[in-house]
Formats: C-alpha cells, structure tokens, sequence
C-alpha cells in the first residue's frame, strides 16, 4: 500500500514523497535516496525494492530531492547544503511516524549526500547501503576520469561561466548551476567516511561508465565499522547492461538481507 506525502524543508521548500507500507505493524524503515537527473523511482528500482522490503514487514519512504520530479525547486538551483536539507527533513518525517529503526539506501549522487549528511543522524540510523555511490565529485564531475563527461567538460565549463548554468549529457539533459559546481570543488564525501561507524553496504558494477569503480573500493578503508563492496560483475551505472535484470536482482537481494541482518 503506498501513500503519496508533502512536507517541508527547514528552508521551507516542499518535498514529495511516498510511503509503500507493510501488512503488518512495521519496527523498521527504509528511506531510499535517489540520484543526480532522475526522480524518487530511481528508474523503476527503488519501486522494486519497495515492493521487497514490505513483502519482509518493512516500511519505506522514496522521495524526490529539491529540483527533481514533483518536489519544489528549480534544478539549476540545486545545491550539496540544499539536498542535505532534504534528507534531514525525510530522516525527520520518518522519526515522526515512531521508527526508531531506520536504514538509509543511498544511490548514485544520493550515495554521496548521504554520507555528507551522516552528521545529522542520530542512533535511529542503524545501516547505510550506497548502490554505486558518487564519493569523489572531482573525478566524476570536475576533472572526470570517465568519458561519459569528459567529453563534455570543456563545453559544460565554457557554459558555467558565461552564463551561470549547463547540462550534464544525456537523453534529458538535466541543468546544474555553478554554485554546486563549485561546492564540488571544495567538498569530498570520501573524506568524511571516518565519520560513520555504523554498518555500510556498498553495491557497485564493475563496469559502471559514470562513477568509477575504484572508488567504492578505495572507500572500505576508510570505513570504520562493520563494512562490506558487493561487485555486480559487467554491471554498468544503474545495474544496467547485458544481464541488467539479474544485475538488479542481485542489488535487490543483497540489500534486503543486509537491512534483515542490521535493522
């Protein structure tokens, strides 16, 4: 059963999001961060994971960060400070309902904000599972070591200063201003993973075309409590690629046992 919810920031901006409930009485919660150009379906996969985590008697809230899908805001004015607001007011409304239990899927971008955030969590926040987590901005966004935007730098930086604002490449370009640009420049989720002692799961391909692998692998060592690197093997951005349904299946699968083990 879901139930489509608003709510504010503490910036006053308004959040949708959706609540896909359980049977049963549910302990446990899951708030499932998206990212950077998509919506709080996640490309259909944070649906999919909904659907598991209440058939196993948890609850889950997918939202849409500020600038994406139907919350307020404009994408060009989307910031790093901005979508930390964000997931703190989700982690809030989540705290309001009673759940005291609560895990965090962050993906891609939002794999990223969720650890920049990791400050605002209290011992509510039991597990953290990032699928294919942006944890260096430098080598995906500023110098990119990948060519999905490598290609494009030149052109996204030439635009940033004439005019304040470009697009990242894609099917639906999605605009960003050079505030978060510059943010990028200065501020490195990987340098803040020493912070965050409870467990974290990361899921990666190995194959992945848009944040680079090694990344996730350099992470577990700075990781401080109970840690594990799933490596979906041909697996591109998304567990997308020749096999992607099993890809996803095994993403889903090991998401739902860790957050069964942890929460």
């Amino acid at each position: 059963m879901e139930e489509k919810i608003y709510f504010k920031t503490s910036d006053n901006l308004k959040l949708c999001g959706i609540w896909t409930k359980s049977d049963g009485r549910a302990k446990t919660a899951v708030i499932l961060a998206h990212g950077i150009s998509v919506d709080k379906e996640e490309d259909g996969m944070f649906c999919a994971l909904a659907e598991m985590l209440a058939e196993s008697g948890m609850v889950s809230l997918r939202f849409d960060f500020r600038g994406h899908g139907e919350s307020g805001g404009k994408q060009e004015e989307m910031t790093l400070p901005g979508e930390m607001k964000d997931l703190s007011a989700v982690y809030k409304k989540v705290q309001e309902r009673g759940f005291r239990k609560i895990g965090i899927v962050g993906s891609s971008l939002g794999g990223g904000i969720t650890v920049l955030a990791a400050n605002i969590f209290q011992d509510d926040v039991k597990a953290l599972c990032l699928w294919n987590p942006v944890l260096n901005y430098n080598e995906t966004f500023i110098n990119p070591f990948l060519p999905w935007l490598r290609d494009d730098i030149n052109r996204m930086k030439e635009e940033l200063k004439r005019t304040g604002r470009t697009n990242l490449p894609g099917e639906q370009p999605f605009k960003i201003g050079r505030q978060l640009f510059e943010e990028m420049k200065k501020i490195e989720p990987y340098k803040r993973l020493d912070r965050i002692k409870i467990p974290v799961l990361i899921i990666h391909g190995d194959k992945d075309n848009y944040v680079p692998f090694k990344h996730s692998e350099a992470a577990l060592g700075s990781l401080k409590g109970w840690k594990k690197l799933i490596k979906i093997k041909g697996s591109d951005h998304g567990f997308s690629g020749e096999k992607g349904d099993e890809y996803k299946k095994t993403a889903y699968q090991a998401t739902l046992e860790f957050f069964l083990k942890f929460l």
